[in-house]
Order: structure tokens, then C-alpha cells, then sequence
């Protein structure tokens, strides 16, 4: 008796195609829930993110600024801007899954996952004062000024909570600090992870 190894093969996968597919979304759809979870709760977390969203007069948590003063009246954020939220909706919104259609009905599923990219970040991070900069680039390159910025309500102050003054009042620079990219290289080391668990 001869067997149509050709003809079986395809009965197969055409049979079996949507399962392995339903199966395989549901799996990979764990996955991505569970390292969204540890997304949103490293970016959450994150003493960059906290002092920000904390506003002016805020503690220098993420140890930028040599513990004076705060990243948010020193970027020259606007009293009751909230630059923390748009880089938050990409990041909710960012973890997407697509099957890759793969012509033949067969036994091997194809899926992408899309991912946030720093580029996307970046330009949703727009420095207050300087068109075309991200201030979420500039925390992890660093921003300079530091000599000059001076902690002081003013009418003056777009924050409210600082000015810059026109000489040198102190030594010391910005320190960088690993921000987003670190998040993100996170991400994609958590989700190689779990698909190899």
C-alpha cells in the first residue's frame, strides 16, 4: 500500500492549521500580558518616571541633579504639564500580535510581535524649550545647564519651580540615567524568557 506522504501532509495542516493558529495566539497572548505587566510596573517604578510625575519641588529621587532640586522644574516642564502620559500610552498600547499568513495550509504558524521603539518614544518626549530634542533622550545623554539652575518660585519659570540664572552658581554636571532603552532592552529579554519557558 502506497501512502501520498504529499497528500497527507496537506489534509494535515489544512485540519490542523487552525488549531495550532488558536493555540499558538493563546500562548504567545499570555506571554505578552505577563511582560506587559512587568513593562508598565519597571516604567511605573522607575525614579525618573515618579519624579517627574511628581512635579515641581519634588525630591531628586533618580539622583540626577546631585540631589538638588527636580527633573521636572529642570527640563522646564509648564506647571501642570504631565510628560510622563504620552510616553505611558505608547507604552500601553505598545505590545502588538499578528499572524503571519503562510499561503499554504501547513503546520507551521508564523507570528510577529511589534514592540515600542525609542524612535516613537523620543518623539513623543519633546523638550519644553528646544524643537526637534526629547527630554527622554536627554536624561539618558544628558542636559546641560545644571550650573546655572537655580530652585525658586518665580512668574519667571515655566514650571513654577526653578529659574536659570545667567552665570555659573555651582559645579557639578547632569548625571544620565538609564531610562527607556533600558525598559525596553528589559522587554525583549523578558520575552525571550518566557518563550523559551
Amino acid at each position: 500500500m502506497k501512502i501520498n506522504r504529499a497528500g497527507l501532509d496537506k489534509e494535515l495542516g489544512r485540519k490542523m492549521a487552525p488549531i495550532l493558529r488558536r493555540e499558538g495566539r493563546k500562548r504567545l497572548m499570555r506571554v505578552i500580558n505577563g511582560v506587559h505587566r512587568q513593562l508598565m510596573a519597571e516604567f511605573e517604578n522607575h525614579p525618573v518616571t515618579q519624579e517627574i510625575e511628581a512635579g515641581p519641588g519634588s525630591a531628586n529621587i533618580s539622583g540626577t541633579l546631585n540631589g538638588y532640586g527636580d527633573l521636572f522644574s529642570y527640563i522646564g516642564f509648564n506647571s501642570g504639564d504631565n510628560p510622563i502620559m504620552a510616553v505611558r500610552v505608547i507604552l500601553e498600547k505598545s505590545l502588538h500580535l499578528r499572524h503571519v499568513p503562510s499561503g499554504a495550509k501547513n503546520m507551521i504558524q508564523d507570528f510577529v510581535i511589534s514592540l515600542p521603539s525609542m524612535t516613537e518614544i523620543e518623539a513623543s518626549s519633546p523638550m519644553p524649550w528646544a524643537a526637534g530634542r526629547s527630554w527622554v533622550k536627554g536624561v539618558e545623554q544628558g542636559i546641560a545647564g545644571f550650573g546655572k539652575y537655580l530652585t525658586r518660585e518665580s512668574p519667571m519659570s515655566r514650571s513654577g519651580g526653578a529659574v536659570q540664572v545667567e552665570k555659573s552658581i555651582r559645579g557639578g554636571s547632569f548625571h544620565n540615567t538609564r531610562y527607556l532603552s533600558g525598559i525596553l532592552n528589559d522587554l525583549r529579554g523578558n520575552i525571550q524568557r518566557a518563550l523559551r519557558s
